[in-house]
């Protein structure tokens, strides 16, 4: 059975949404939202535009809109099928592991750990943390660059700007 709207990862920013005419102006309508005071320019004045931002263009979406993309599908009734995985397989006991093979200042806390796999495991993020959490413990795990077989199994391909 095929599904009625069908994701595929394009790159690390977008998606491609294959899919009929119909769902797509319907996609096109969920992911657009009229921009307030768009009345007053020029554009719409002379109805060369709506005043409607859309997120949704040529099949296109971005990746960061995946859940409510699903959500659409769920309140449509659309079968989605994913032909990507965002998620990175980590377990808490390699990176336990790993972080023994390197020479940091401290020993790393449980939270800060949890933390540490937090990051890697996601696509996109933004870690807070509070006054003496252990941000310098934190950023030295990530920024260590070891020979390590788990070091070049799971983190390889991360990179630290």
């Amino acid at each position: 059975m095929n599904a009625d709207i069908r994701v595929i990862k394009k790159n690390e920013i977008e998606l491609k949404v294959e899919t009929n005419s119909i769902i797509s102006n319907e996609i096109n309508e969920y992911f657009s939202a009229m921009l307030p005071n768009a009345r007053f320019h020029p554009k719409v004045k002379m109805g060369v535009w709506d005043g409607k931002m859309r997120f949704f263009s040529r099949g296109k979406i971005p990746i960061g809109l995946y859940q409510h993309l699903e959500k659409f599908a769920k309140l449509g009734r659309y079968s989605i099928e994913k032909n990507f995985n965002n998620e990175k397989e980590v377990d808490i006991k390699d990176l336990e592991k790993f972080v023994q093979y390197l020479e940091i200042t401290k020993e790393p806390r449980d939270y800060q750990l949890q933390a540490v796999l937090d990051i890697l495991t996601s696509t996109k993020g933004c870690l807070e943390m509070p006054t003496s959490s252990g941000k310098c413990i934190f950023s030295e795990i990530l920024e260590l660059e070891v020979s390590d077989e788990i070091y070049e199994k799971y983190f390889s391909d991360y990179k630290i700007l």
